[in-house]
Formats: structure tokens, sequence, C-alpha cells
């Protein structure tokens, strides 16, 4: 699953299933994100 992550993506691992998801979850902060090119961290 690791090989699938992209550098905004995030794997979520728990007992029950494996997610992969968004590194920022909301849609317009994102793209903007994108357009800067800044990095959150968390």
């Amino acid at each position: 699953m690791i090989e699938y992550l992209g550098p905004d993506e995030l794997l979520e691992v728990t007992p029950v299933s494996l997610r992969l998801r968004k590194r920022i979850l909301n849609t317009h902060d994102r793209l903007r994100n994108e357009k800067t090119g800044e990095v959150e961290e968390d």
C-alpha cells in the first residue's frame, strides 16, 4: 500500500483496515496549498 502513497497522502492503519486519505482534507485548503507550494506539518 505504501507504494501508492502520494506526497499529499497519509496511510491510516487500524486493526481492521488500511485507509488511504489526503493529508489536507479540506478541498479548498488543499487546492490553495498546491498553488502556493507550502507544506503543512502536523
